[in-house]
């Protein structure tokens, strides 16, 4: 299924009920242990869950590729595929539980020599009945990865690693950035994968290399996962602005507004949902950022705030917050452009900006991916 992304300018109103989307992109990290508790509701971070001493965390068998790519090569390579069960005998201790783990690693790639490279590859884990993605385990030690954008898909898929891939992932499910963490759901929550035998995933990854450095990538994440399904099924639905954000140069405190209003979750959110953390995202001029909520005209909270934000240290905050139709997001992201002598726009690029809030919430819908320019 693919997701509708709603586009919109000042005036323009829905004149039918439409699916309504919310995008973004770039890093991750924390654990949201705690933050499904309604009665003591969080809104800063948590520390992440301790792993067994036994198996710190890392798997005990190999979900390894099936196939690979040759760094001498410059023929196309192909994505990652495993038609073997990637958690036999394998399992970690997280929060209250041992999980089986997928094990995702790029197949030794070696992307272009160029500045910016956008990658997609995939995985294909068969599994007998679905599952419940509960943690997430980022390997990466390469200092070109800008950030991970991780998704779920219905169906088997091989994207070609070579060919650069701008578009969104599917149902993102993860993600991160310099500075994330380990990121666990609570213990009620999972993300579903699986019904229909095999789990996908589709790993969007951003390549910085401004040196046009000559590398290989065999980095990635481990997946935890139970089989044992939990009772809230929790999604990522994304609200900001890419296409829309202009900075002028020298301005040491340009602020940008990224409106996703009242009429588009009126006509997309089918009932309340439960908002248990938040993600904020900009490049490297982001200064703060923060996402206000209106209901009614009135601001009735805050779904996040980075203040300072620190491109190399990104989190992903624990939140407790009901969101109902008919409500309005502003998320503010202030830029630092002091030191640029020309504008800065919007976009992929690692010098170019995006101002973005990805929110994990329950119960999830397949249809929210985007609210926004993004």
């Amino acid at each position: 299924m693919t997701a509708r992304v709603i586009s919109y300018h000042s005036g323009m109103r829905l004149s039918a009920p439409l699916r309504w989307t919310l995008y973004c992109f770039s890093s991750l990290a924390l654990a949201l242990v705690a933050c499904g508790d309604s009665e003591g509701g969080t809104s800063g971070e948590t520390e992440a869950p301790e792993t067994s001493s036994d198996s710190n965390g890392e798997s005990t068998t190999s979900g390894a590729t099936s196939a690979t790519t040759s760094a001498a090569t410059s023929a196309a390579t192909t994505s990652a595929a495993t038609t073997e069960d990637p958690s036999a005998g394998s399992s970690t201790t997280g929060p209250g539980a041992d999980y089986k783990v997928f094990e995702l690693r790029a197949p030794d790639f070696q992307p272009p020599t160029t500045a910016t490279w956008y990658s997609c590859m995939a995985w294909n884990f068969p599994v007998a009945e679905a599952v419940h993605l509960v943690g997430f385990k980022p390997i990466v030690d390469d200092p070109h990865i800008h950030h991970y954008v991780l998704g779920v898909y219905d169906t088997p898929q091989n994207p070609d690693p070579s060919v650069p891939c701008f578009q969104w992932v599917d149902d993102m499910v993860w993600g991160w950035a310099p500075g994330g963490e380990e990121l666990w759901l609570p213990e009620d929550v999972g993300m579903r994968a699986g019904d229909n035998g095999t789990v996908t995933f589709v790993l969007q990854v951003h390549y910085n290399n401004p040196l046009e450095d000559v590398y290989i990538d065999n980095d990635g994440v481990d997946v935890f996962y139970t089989e044992e399904l939990r009772e809230h099924e929790a999604g990522i639905i994304k609200v900001g602005d890419i296409a829309g954000i202009a900075i002028p140069p020298g301005e040491p405190a340009h602020e940008h507004v990224a409106t996703c209003p009242s009429w588009a979750t009126e006509a997309g959110l089918k009932d309340d949902v439960h908002v248990i953390g938040t993600w904020l995202h900009a490049h490297d001029i982001g200064k703060t950022l923060w996402t206000e909520v209106f209901r009614g005209g009135e601001m009735i909270g805050e779904l996040g705030r980075e203040d300072p934000f620190v491109f190399d240290y990104q989190t992903f905050q624990a939140a407790d917050f009901w969101v109902q139709p008919g409500d309005e997001f502003l998320t503010h992201c202030v830029y630092d452009a002091s030191e640029r002598a020309e504008w800065t726009y919007g976009g992929d690029a690692t010098d170019q900006e995006m101002c973005i809030n990805f929110m994990m919430y329950y119960p999830n819908d397949p249809d929210l991916e985007s609210c926004g320019q993004i």
